[in-house]
């Protein structure tokens, strides 16, 4: 017998049933999902302005967003989100609560309590300063945070935002979520795909391909509008 229960249930009865026969239970398991936040941290440039709009160069402007999205079934706690800043950039402002404790060259941001399925977000505005201009061309940057959870001290970190000098890029990312965390045979389940372009620079036709595993199948319900399948 294979079967689960909901969540916040702790006891069930199990009755057996025969007709004609005898038989005697030689085991019973039992697995316990136990609900954990799962922090994704994600970083974008959200504003780049300068003399070439077209362009990044030294004295440009940039703006990056940092989200928090808490995408587990439990609340994260003390959450705290750390930026390195490189050399290319010189920060002049900043928003939401620096962190008790900091350290030169490094923003740290105090997002308190993050519930299941809340986000939060702040934003780190800087100068560049040109110094990789030359050699090799581009700086990277990402973020890291730390929470606790049911499981105590946990990490995440977000993907590495590159900004290179000249023309301006795209930089495009790919997500998929599931609203269940597990489904069995014969069962169904929703999934949200989507394509996110972090670059400063439009894509214009950018794509998202899905294959399904083997057994399974795949039902578009719905597209936005404007894309074509």
């Amino acid at each position: 017998m294979e079967n689960s229960l909901s969540n916040d249930v702790t006891s069930a009865t199990v009755y057996p049933s025969v007709s004609g026969d005898t038989f005697y239970i030689s085991g019973l398991a039992l697995s316990v999902e136990i609900k954990s936040p799962d922090l994704v941290l994600t970083k974008f440039v959200s504003l780049l302005s300068g003399a070439d709009p077209n362009a990044v160069s030294a004295g440009d402007t940039v703006e990056y967003t940092i989200e928090a999205k808490n995408l587990g079934q439990a609340t994260a706690s003390s959450v705290e989100v750390s930026d390195v800043i490189p050399s290319d950039l010189v920060v002049t402002s900043s928003s939401g609560s620096d962190c008790a404790s900091l350290i030169a060259g490094v923003i740290c941001k105090s997002l308190g309590t993050i519930e299941a399925g809340e986000a939060k977000t702040f934003t780190i505005q800087g100068q560049v300063t040109g110094d990789s201009a030359t050699n090799p061309g581009y700086f990277d940057n990402q973020v890291t945070g730390k929470f606790t959870g049911p499981f105590g001290l946990q990490a995440a970190f977000s993907d590495s935002v590159r900004l290179t000098y000249g023309a301006l890029k795209t930089d495009l990312s790919s997500d998929i979520n599931f609203v269940k965390d597990f489904i069995q045979a014969g069962q169904t389940a929703t999934l949200t795909a989507g394509v996110t372009n972090l670059g400063p620079a439009p894509d214009s036709n950018p794509s998202l391909k899905l294959v399904a595993q083997s057994g399974a199948k795949l039902l578009l319900v719905s597209v936005p509008s404007g894309c074509l399948v």
